[in-house]
């Protein structure tokens, strides 16, 4: 008779105890599977979404790397703004080497039918899909006309718009002639010239597309043409920030240097930096997570040994007939250290499985608190950190049964018998 199929029906006569153990191992493990995996697939997804944003340099006005951020991940606003001198001399700066130039204005408007103020986000109106290149459109398309909006998948199913719906902002004036899209350099010169500022003014605004979800802060953003902004913000002397998609990619770190270096009261963001400061601002809640492993892992083990160490003082007479009738030292260690391997292990397995199964669900809840999720953020069965998770599970097996394997071997069977 094996001593694994001896551990396991030893098992098997205090049922209760064992699956409270089993609980508390799954529990132990499933947490550690669960917060190496997210993070894994976390930091896999941000640095996918960071180069794939169709701009290789963002520069805004100078500011704290959290502000710049901020400005360009979660919309939050920026005292400064680029000034068309500004503009000129960056464009100067970086010549051949830009593809593209995008100017973007970031302005907040007052929705007039909930009386709340919205994040509008103005790019050029030939923009959009270069500057965005990972978005997917649900519904409709991008806009053809000046006064069209694009709705975020949360920011349409909050307040039940669709497609052809018109949202009503109060603007600050309005252009007495269209402006037409493109043409960089003088979008600014065309925007000041063709704006009649007016005070109190209400206009209609139509959604013409709708995003499918993302799972970024663009869900809950509204993305208009560069004009409509400009109706919103009012004449700001410049835009907000400027994104430039270099013809060598690679190039992105030497440019900004160049960029931070030339001119003064700027900030040139690569997609690295952001990444940087993006992993920076959640590295404090990956600490937390980690502690808790630890301190879910130390208090499992803990109770393995304990459930290990009952078993060999209720089997003490058990094993003092083993150890009579010839069983060794050794046999009875292996014999105490198979049933805690055989109980981590299962665990283990068992908690594995239970996250994975449950993993859709452990990511919305994990993504509510968090400041900001990548799009394309796959959590789920990773085979690697599986493995690991398992290794991880028959150590602490190993750890938490040597002592009551030692206690046990070291059992004399006269002792046994007579007590």
């Amino acid at each position: 008779m094996s001593f694994v199929y001896l551990a396991f029906r030893n098992m098997l006569r205090h049922r209760t105890r064992t699956v409270l153990t089993l609980i508390s191992i799954l529990v132990s493990v499933g947490v550690l599977f669960a917060v190496i995996s997210y993070d894994r697939s976390f930091s896999m997804a941000l640095e996918r979404e960071m180069h794939n944003t169709g701009v290789h340099i963002n520069v805004v006005p100078t500011g704290c790397p959290h502000e710049a951020a901020s400005l360009l991940l979660h919309g939050g606003a920026v005292p400064r703004v680029l000034s068309r001198d500004d503009l000129a001399a960056i464009e100067e700066l970086v010549g051949d080497r830009a593809l593209a130039l995008y100017p973007m204005l970031i302005a907040q408007a007052r929705n007039v039918a909930v009386d709340r103020l919205d994040v509008v986000y103005g790019l050029d109106r030939n923009s959009f899909s270069e500057f965005k290149p990972n978005w997917k459109i649900a519904h409709g398309g991008f806009p053809d006309s000046g006064q069209d909006l694009i709705l975020g998948f949360r920011k349409a199913e909050q307040q039940g718009l669709q497609v052809g719906d018109i949202i009503e902002y109060q603007v600050r004036g309005r252009f007495r002639q269209e402006v037409r899209p493109g043409g960089f350099k003088n979008k600014l010169d065309d925007l000041e010239e063709f704006f009649l500022p007016e005070s109190g003014l209400v206009l209609g605004f139509k959604v013409a597309g709708i995003l499918d979800k993302t799972g970024t802060q663009d869900d809950g953003a509204v993305f208009a043409p560069l004009t409509t902004a400009y109706m919103m913000l009012g004449p700001a002397g410049g835009v907000t920030a400027l994104g430039i998609r270099l013809s060598a990619p690679e190039q992105a770190r030497s440019v900004s240097r160049e960029l931070e270096s030339g001119f003064s009261g700027i900030q040139a963001v690569t997609p690295d930096h952001l990444l940087d400061t993006v992993t920076g601002v959640v590295h404090s809640a990956k600490i937390l997570s980690f502690s808790m492993v630890v301190l879910v892992v130390v208090i499992s083990s803990g109770g393995v040994m304990n459930s290990i160490l009952m078993t060999v003082f209720e089997r003490t007479r058990e094993i003092g007939v083993m150890r009579a009738i010839g069983a060794s030292r050794l046999d009875v260690f292996k014999m105490t250290l198979g049933e805690a391997l055989i109980l981590t292990s299962a665990g283990g397995i068992l908690g594995i499985v239970s996250v994975s199964a449950a993993a859709q669900l452990i990511e919305k809840f994990v993504s509510m608190f968090l400041p900001y999720v990548p799009q394309g953020l796959a959590f789920g069965f990773d085979p690697l950190v599986a493995l690991g998770c398992l290794a991880f599970s028959l150590l602490m097996g190993c750890l938490a049964g040597l002592y009551p394997a030692i206690k046990s071997s070291g059992i004399s069977p006269v002792e046994a018998m007579r007590n």
